[in-house]
């Protein structure tokens, strides 16, 4: 089993999310003599879109490789994936030294792909929803965003649970982990115990176990581990929830600093943005903070739905600024 075990986890990726093929002008660009030259990347459409085939071509042409995939820069909202060999530095793989053997595992993880949740400290879905339908001013949106117009926001969806492709991410990575380590559980036997699996009390969180439970052991698991449930509420010593237990989380001077940060930075990556973007929407003020939550609306859409009209409307330069964000 452990030598026929994928190296690389199956839950890595997102087989079933679609990305567009077209991207807005802007990116790819290349320094020629002082200029700034993005021919070997745009095609000549006169919508401002580019052809992602004819990119790909040209780039095949010169000899250059393509590593820009949109499902790595939605920062900690991406679907999982492993770092390949080399990164960070290291010349290294995920399999174990020839030398080394596993016998045991520690594995954490906090829960898969889900809704929006109501909050935000910056941007967020709930937020702009709510602009949109709460404005007193009749707006329309034209262009790349007339889809706008009869859009169905995240009113009409759940808040924080787990998405199906939630759900999946959760069972895949318990098979994989099964396959790949599943040995490990004749430790169990030769003890005469059973593995315990611990979790929390929220939903997408208790949820994630479950899904992963059913994907390690199959169905009926009764019996076969035993599931511990920490309980998420304050006064209650949860690591699975620190905001519960430190002190300074719900102090917004030291637990809300990154915001000034985080607000900057998309106020000069999302300048463009948010002028190509204001042209297309009438009698609505279109600030900067929504440019950014129509990027998050990207990724909460696609791993809710599959795929999301807003991921259309960003350069790779704007998606490479929302990653460092």
């Amino acid at each position: 089993i452990v030598a026929t075990a994928p190296a690389w986890p199956i839950h890595s990726g997102a087989p079933h999310l679609v990305v567009p093929t077209k991207l807005q002008k802007g990116y790819h660009h290349h320094h020629h003599e002082g200029k700034l030259d993005d021919s070997d990347s745009e095609s000549d459409d006169e919508d401002g879109e580019f052809d992602e085939d004819e990119v790909e071509a040209k780039h095949h042409k010169h000899g250059k490789k393509r590593k820009f995939n949109m499902l790595e820069k939605w920062g900690n909202l991406s679907p999982w994936y492993s770092i390949g060999r080399g990164g960070f530095g290291l010349d290294s793989g995920v399999e174990a030294p020839e030398t080394c053997r596993v016998t045991g595992l520690h594995f954490l993880h906090r829960h898969g792909a889900r809704y929006p949740t109501e909050w935000t400290r910056y941007g967020g879905p709930s937020k702009l929803a709510n602009k949109l339908h709460s404005t007193t001013q009749d707006w329309t949106g034209s262009g790349k965003l007339a889809f706008l117009n009869d859009c169905r926001t995240t009113r009409s969806n759940p808040l924080q649970v787990l998405t199906p492709f939630g759900r999946q991410q959760l069972f895949d990575l318990g098979v994989t982990m099964r396959i790949k380590y599943g040995y490990l559980l004749e430790n169990f036997t030769k003890a005469n115990t059973i593995p315990v699996f611990r979790t929390e009390s929220q939903d997408r969180m208790l949820a994630s176990a479950m899904n992963f439970a059913l994907g390690f052991f199959g169905w009926p698991y009764d019996d076969q581990y035993q599931q511990s449930i920490t309980i998420e509420a304050n006064g209650f010593n949860n690591t699975l929830s620190p905001y519960k237990t430190c002190p300074n989380a719900n102090i917004n001077e030291k637990a809300d600093r990154g915001v000034w940060y985080e607000s900057r930075w998309a106020d000069i990556y999302l300048a463009d943005a948010r002028k190509r973007l204001a042209k297309d929407i009438k009698g609505f003020d279109l600030t900067t903070e929504n440019v950014f939550t129509m990027q998050q609306m990207c990724a909460y859409e696609t791993v809710a739905i599959g795929y999301s009209r807003f991921c259309e409307l960003f350069t790779e330069e704007e998606w490479e600024g929302f990653n460092y964000a």
